[in-house]
């Protein structure tokens, strides 16, 4: 016997929470991120090229914020499609 609570996601399926207590609330579960922000340096060419060519600099990400409830999916798509 489980103890944890049931909880309806969208598409009709039911999640379970093992770690609440025998009886508490129902809550809907969600993720939320704030501010998220993503800067990457890399290098082009050749492995020689780092000596002779500082690396690029790029951000791809600044100050994203986004909330996932349950049953929902949530990506996050560039100008590539990628």
């Amino acid at each position: 016997m489980n103890s944890g609570k049931h909880l309806m996601n969208g598409n009709g399926g039911v999640l379970l929470d093992p770690l609440a207590p025998i009886g508490a609330p129902v809550t809907e579960f969600q993720l939320e991120c704030c501010n998220v922000s993503y800067i990457r340096s890399f290098t082009t060419g050749r492995w020689y090229s780092k000596l002779f060519n500082p690396p690029i600099t790029a951000q791809f990400l600044k100050d994203v914020n986004m909330e996932v409830h349950a049953g929902e999916v949530m990506g996050i798509i560039g100008s590539s499609g990628i």
